[in-house]
């Protein structure tokens, strides 16, 4: 959605979702300038402590989390994904594409929606991302479970 805001002369006044991903200095710039926000950078994503992953400015939410993008252990990707979250909009910040995101994208997409405002729309989001995660943790339990346990007594 990033790039096609960047041809427009302002962000529309209605519940929005802004999915920033690997978003460009300019696309950053428009965002922070219409909603009167700072986005953290890559860096700063990537580097945030636990004790600062959630906070208020300005009147938005910012959270960062970090997320699996592919579960497989021979080629796990996770990274810090932040979202912000205002009385109108929903913006996310991601550098990987994980399945999620696409699978929300698509469900807002279709008729009868319950997404009526940015909060319904984290919601959903967060839902989707940790039916993902369980998914993954149960996948990964599978196959160690497959692995003999060590007898009582002896230390794994």
């Amino acid at each position: 959605m990033a790039e096609r805001l960047l041809d427009q002369p302002e962000l529309p006044s209605r519940n929005v979702w802004i999915d920033l991903i690997s978003p460009s200095a300019d696309e950053i710039a428009q965002v922070q300038k219409f909603l009167s926000i700072e986005i953290p950078t890559r860096a700063e994503m990537q580097e945030i402590e636990a004790s600062s992953r959630l906070y208020q400015e300005n009147g938005a939410y910012f959270m960062t989390a970090t997320v699996v993008a592919n579960p497989y252990i021979d080629s796990m990707e996770a990274s810090a994904i932040t979202f912000i979250l205002s009385r109108s909009f929903l913006v996310t910040v991601r550098y990987l594409n994980p399945k999620p995101f696409e699978t929300f994208a698509a469900r807002i997409q279709k008729a009868g929606s319950a997404c009526l405002n940015s909060t319904d729309l984290m919601i959903g989001l967060l839902e989707t991302i940790i039916d993902r995660m369980a998914d993954i943790l149960e996948l990964h339990s599978a196959r160690w479970s497959a692995y003999p346990k060590p007898s009582s007594g002896q230390r794994p």
